[in-house]
């Protein structure tokens, strides 16, 4: 159903909530998302059922299989709080509200949605609604302004604004009923600003705005709906002009055309700014902005900025200088400042080269190292989760209440990561689960809770050497890896690091997960992103074009 949620205009100043449905062809219905979805976090959802053996398994045999549908399910999705956002200005040039009617972090990779519309996220929508509606239309401004009449006015902007809002043609049924709800805006004080207010309400309170609905003919998208998912995925927001142009004309259907709409958006500037953000957020790196200098022994304000501005400065150099994947886990150069110089041991305020056995790449950089550590201390668990998360697509079960206890035993009776991790993999209970974590974890303890390099740690008033080496069993990173240069280099060489990513980038351009058996579905282009060395502009443009993003099956 569509739903125009409007304010009867009374005498008085109260006002009463009427609702006006419009059957459509599709019905906007619940999506159900698993628990490990809702965290945000860039690995692939666990699975009920599943034990620590199975998953040590999975992450032994990464490998896909190659006979695959390339269409994905259809899904109905409700838009994040972000995008949400990003759409209301869009659509209408307003400074923007806060809004938050969905669970969690909305800047993790893939933002959590609330599936359904409950009366408090409801109350939250109306209430943006009402605000940005009377922005959009104070007087003066161009909407407002009128040179036919302003029922025939009115209805023009009926059809721009909510055929963009809607991401598609509206139906005749909308178009009538829109301008009945104009026509009772007008009413009291006989405004045509009032009457356009009042469609700018119903119309962003609508699920045919807050929801991405997918019609789907002969199993692909329209040009509508692939100009919509594209806005998504690059955007942020609705289609831009150009690309909602090319959708009316029908041309999103020409391979050429789609692949010059999809270049053209790539040289934007607010696109290569979000691409930048979706790897930030893909690292997990969007956290660091969680921080605070209480949170680690030696951190200031400054040095955690200077931290996120490396940890984004690499990734837009990687994304957009004729960079990689490669480089990005590899690269040893840097232009050190606000104190990074000094915990690095190079001079600040010029571009120097970090030690080649001391760093390589993101993984060993201050931000990562800083950020899945502890207060007092480094955490081999939370090392080699972020690894094998956001750049092996292995999702561990949660840990049940026995197991954490188990671990704050182990923490007490053992001084150091390394021997945790050691007694952990040796435990039946844990390491079915450890193993494909702990090990890679080691490999980054020569860096202290803030990133500082170092050879030896002191313990119970001894000093002891740092031993970062260990046997590796994990996806296709096998063998001896002594330490996090050595590892680095061997997950830029990885092909089920490339195949995760690129599983990565596919989900977020959908706006969901690729569930396990979707997998499959982008072995292709991994392939063509591992032949092309990792080039992380053509991952995105080869997504953008994907067949998965616009084939599907389904009801």
């Amino acid at each position: 159903m569509h739903l125009f949620v409007v304010r009867k205009v009374m005498p008085s100043t109260a006002f009463a909530i009427a609702v006006v449905f419009a059957a459509c062809s599709g019905a906007v219905v619940e999506n159900k998302r698993e628990d490990d979805e809702v965290k945000g976090e860039a690995g692939r959802p666990g699975q009920p059922g599943k034990t620590p053996e199975d998953s040590l398994e999975e992450s032994r045999n990464w490998d896909p299989e190659p006979a695959c549908d390339a269409a994905v399910q259809r899904k109905v999705l409700r838009l994040s709080d972000r995008q949400i956002r990003h759409a209301m200005r869009d659509l209408l040039g307003v400074a923007m509200p806060a809004l938050e009617t969905g669970p969690g972090n909305q800047n993790t990779f893939i933002a959590p949605t609330a599936a359904t519309v409950t009366a408090a996220v409801f109350d939250k929508l109306q209430r943006t609604s009402e605000t940005v509606a009377r922005e959009a239309t104070v007087a003066g401004s161009d909407r407002t302004v009128c040179k036919k009449t302003n029922e025939e006015c009115a209805a023009s902007f009926i059809d721009d604004f909510a055929g963009r809002a809607f991401r598609r043609p509206l139906m005749a049924s909308e178009r009538s009923e829109l301008l009945a709800v104009y026509k009772t805006g007008v009413q009291q004080d006989q405004r045509h600003a009032d009457g356009l207010s009042l469609v700018i309400e119903a119309v962003l309170q609508s699920p045919s705005f807050l929801y991405q609905i997918e019609q789907v003919k002969d199993g692909g998208l329209t040009d509508h709906e692939l100009a919509a998912r594209l806005g998504w995925f690059l955007l942020d927001s609705v289609p831009d002009n150009d690309l909602w142009q090319a959708a009316q004309r029908g041309a999103l259907s020409d391979a050429g055309t789609l692949q010059a709409q999809t270049s053209r958006l790539l040289e934007l500037p607010q696109v290569k700014a979000h691409l930048v953000g979706m790897f930030t957020r893909m690292l997990g790196l969007e956290a660091l902005a969680d921080l605070t200098p209480e949170d680690r022994d030696g951190l200031t304000a400054k040095l955690l900025r200077a931290m996120q501005d490396e940890a984004t400065t690499m990734i837009q150099s990687e994304l957009w200088n004729q960079g990689s994947l490669e480089g990005l886990l590899t690269t040893q150069s840097i232009d050190a400042r606000d104190g990074l110089g000094e915990l690095y041991g190079v001079a600040e305020g010029a571009p120097a080269t970090l030690p080649a056995d001391q760093r390589a790449g993101i993984l060993t950089r201050a931000g990562m190292m800083t950020l899945h550590a502890e207060e007092h201390q480094t955490s081999v668990v939370f090392r080699g989760l972020a690894v094998a998360r956001n750049l092996l697509c292995i999702d561990p079960p949660a840990p049940s209440a026995d197991e954490v206890g188990q671990g704050q035993i182990l923490a007490m009776e053992i001084p150091t990561e390394r021997g945790r991790a050691e007694a952990r993999t040796s435990m039946p209970t844990c390491r079915g689960c450890h193993l494909q974590f702990d090990p890679v974890g080691v490999a980054f303890e020569h860096y202290d809770s803030l990133g500082r390099y170092r050879d030896t740690l002191e313990v119970e008033g001894k000093k002891l050497a740092v031993d970062a080496s260990w046997d590796v069993d994990v996806a296709d990173i096998t063998g001896r890896t002594n330490g996090a240069v050595e590892l680095s280099q061997r997950l830029a060489k990885s092909q089920a690091v490339r195949h995760c990513v690129t599983a990565n980038v596919a989900s977020f351009a959908l706006g969901r997960r690729l569930a396990d058996d979707e997998i499959c579905a982008v072995r292709k282009v991994a392939d063509a992103f591992a032949a092309q060395g990792g080039d992380m502009r053509s991952l995105v443009l080869a997504i953008a074009t994907w067949p998965g993003l616009h084939a599907r099956k389904g009801k």
